[in-house]
């Protein structure tokens, strides 16, 4: 008799809690996996932050809840779609936040680095990047070119620079970004996927993170102030045809060394293109995350 009754209050008590949680569905697009950090949702209820889970996205595609230290801890979705039981106290969330956080997190509220957000109505959301809760611009209206050169102490085709050579001026025309976020340039190699950073950047018409890069040339001193990178001292060249220029937009501190999912400028480096003479970067600013979240 004792044991039934036993077994009747731990259902019972399943069944309250049960009752208390409501369901935030997730689908995600344009997300991918990462390394050091991991994404958590946040419903915005009167002004609080309530979170809605971590979770990270594995290289099969599929949506892993995980710790603070952004340990897997099981597997909650696929393709960018999952559910997260949260309490009924986010039916009255006004807005859904993707946020970016360090493993080993210990700050109990969102970082800075929003990925997207959008406002709910009818318990719906759509999320966009463009969102005012997050970057709070679509990337559409970038653009920018890019040369090869090498002034530091190398053949044309040892370098790339966002600069425009008739005055001196970076060739990069982007949006200001909001706290948590940076650009940042790459070189990629298109037949094995390998990439090299060209170094971070707030402001286009600045020098970058690492000026030259740590592969320039012996006039390491001798550069534009602008992004770019030489890379000299290795037998890598640009104008083979297999190479490709990307600005992408990462999170800021970043934790992982590979390109985030926000890639807005790329071009290819046609094979045996001249040093000093602008190529134009391709707008691919469509292919950003977006998503949707609902609460049932």
């Amino acid at each position: 008799m004792k044991t039934a009754l036993l077994t009747l209050l731990a259902s019972v008590a399943v069944s309250t809690a049960q009752a208390s949680q409501v369901q935030l569905g997730l689908e995600l697009s344009g997300l991918e996996p990462m390394k050091g950090q991991h994404y958590e949702g946040w419903n915005i209820v009167d002004g609080a932050a309530l979170s809605t889970g971590r979770f990270s996205i594995g290289k099969d595609g599929g949506v892993y809840l995980v710790n603070a230290m952004g340990k897997s801890l099981k597997k909650v979705g696929q393709n960018g779609h999952a559910s997260f039981p949260v309490d009924r106290s986010h039916l009255k969330a006004s807005l859904f936040v993707l946020t970016i956080e360090p493993n080993g997190d210990t700050d109990m509220g969102p970082s800075d680095v929003h990925v997207m957000g959008g406002d709910y109505s009818r318990r719906q959301a759509s999320l966009s990047v463009a969102h005012g809760s997050s970057i709070a611009t679509d990337f559409a209206a970038a653009q920018g070119s890019f040369i090869l050169a090498a002034p530091t102490g190398g053949m044309p085709n040892q370098g790339v620079w966002f600069l425009n050579p008739g005055n001196g001026q970076g060739s990069l025309s982007l949006p200001s970004l909001p706290d948590g976020w940076a650009y940042e340039g790459w070189i990629v190699n298109t037949e094995n996927g390998g990439k090299f950073s060209t170094g971070v950047f707030k402001d286009a018409t600045l020098a970058d993170s690492d000026n030259a890069g740590p592969l320039a040339g012996p006039l390491k001193l001798n550069f534009p102030k602008v992004p770019g990178q030489d890379i000299v001292r290795t037998p890598v060249v640009l104008d083979d045809g297999i190479h490709a220029i990307v600005v992408t937009v990462e999170p800021y501190p970043d934790f992982d060394p590979a390109p985030y999912a926000i890639k807005i400028l790329m071009a290819g480096v046609y094979a045996n293109a001249p040093g000093m003479t602008p190529m134009m970067l391709n707008n691919i600013s469509d292919t950003v995350p977006s998503g949707q979240a609902h609460l049932h």
